[in-house]
């Protein structure tokens, strides 16, 4: 088991932080046998070879490594903290505690030191938990339904997207796209996950649902982005979250009513034109070229196979 600092440096393609899971400390079991390099005894394998570092990773295991007594070795390294709590409740319980731990940002204002396990993973993950979050998102309210929503989209569940939908519906309602209001202390800049709005989150779990329900909020969403290079680096207004949000939905639902919102996106000055052929140590400015073209091109090729204009944009970039 190793503790690891989760530390995303720039924009990230994985699912727990793209809809809100952005813990700055994780619990994560890894086999001894990992460690056991193929051929070689009494050496363990450790560090930045395994994306780890230094911490908790000496230990004396005598002459041989693979003939290991496990017991001295836990007792050596104490008693570490399981990540496994969540895999002795029922499902019921399980989703209890995942509305009791609302919203998805309480796992992320946390210090360093501190680590406990997450069961919003553990309910997404186990087959058994469907018809208990079904039945918690329909009693439950405010951000305790939007979390138990969150586990059900990301299972493909109509009623998770429907409470999705309409939770965004409402907060778009205002005329003006949500800021960043959460109490996440160790949120940094933009591309920062930790630093993107809820509304954001929740539009990167209807992009991992892949269904054309999202076409209608995407709009909206479009009809209100005002990206500019200051925006990209504002830390609460989460432009970079709204328009990766939507990038990751087309790619994924390759609607064709998707192309005309990311030709609009990637009109913006700051989502074109930013490709270096050198070094560009602007994490934002090297970022932002890619997020609309990639996926431009992705959509236009799919439905629009003749057309030319879909392949300028990355061409440009690889010239």
């Amino acid at each position: 088991m190793h503790v690891s600092n989760h530390d995303i440096k720039g924009p990230s393609e994985a699912v727990w932080p793209l809809v809100g899971l952005v813990p700055p400390t994780l619990l994560i079991e890894m086999p001894y046998g990992a460690l056991l390099p193929a051929g070689m005894d009494g050496i363990l394998v450790a560090g930045k070879a395994i994306s780890a570092t230094h911490d908790g990773l000496a230990a004396a295991i005598g002459p041989s490594s693979r003939r290991l007594d496990v017991a001295a070795l836990q007792r050596r390294l104490g008693e570490l903290p399981r990540p496994d709590a969540g895999r002795s409740m029922d499902a019921e319980e399980l989703v209890e505690a995942v509305a009791r731990n609302a919203p998805l940002s309480r796992y992320n204002d946390l210090d360093y030191r501190e680590s406990h396990g997450i069961p919003f993973v553990e309910a997404v993950l186990r087959a058994d938990t469907t018809e208990s979050l079904r039945a918690a998102a329909g009693r439950r309210t405010g951000e305790s339904r939007t979390v138990l929503a969150q586990a059900l989209a990301l299972r493909g569940d109509p009623l998770g997207i429907d409470i999705i939908v309409e939770k965004l519906n409402h907060v778009l309602d205002t005329g003006q796209l949500p800021r960043q209001s959460s109490a996440v202390r160790n949120a940094q800049l933009a591309p920062d996950h930790a630093a993107v709005p809820e509304a954001a989150h929740l539009l990167y779990t209807l992009a991992f649902a892949r269904m054309h329900e999202s076409v209608p909020v995407w709009e909206r969403v479009v009809g209100l982005v005002k990206p500019s290079y200051d925006a990209m680096w504002d830390s609460e207004a989460g432009i970079f979250g709204y328009v990766g949000a939507i990038r990751a939905g087309a790619a994924r639902l390759a609607a064709p009513a998707a192309v005309p919102l990311l030709r609009h996106l990637h009109a913006a000055g700051c989502l074109h034109g930013q490709h270096r052929a050198e070094f560009e140590p602007d994490i934002v400015r090297a970022a932002s070229s890619s997020f609309c073209a990639s996926v431009l091109s992705l959509v236009s090729t799919m439905w629009r196979p003749a057309s030319r204009s879909a392949f300028s944009m990355p061409t440009a970039r690889l010239a």
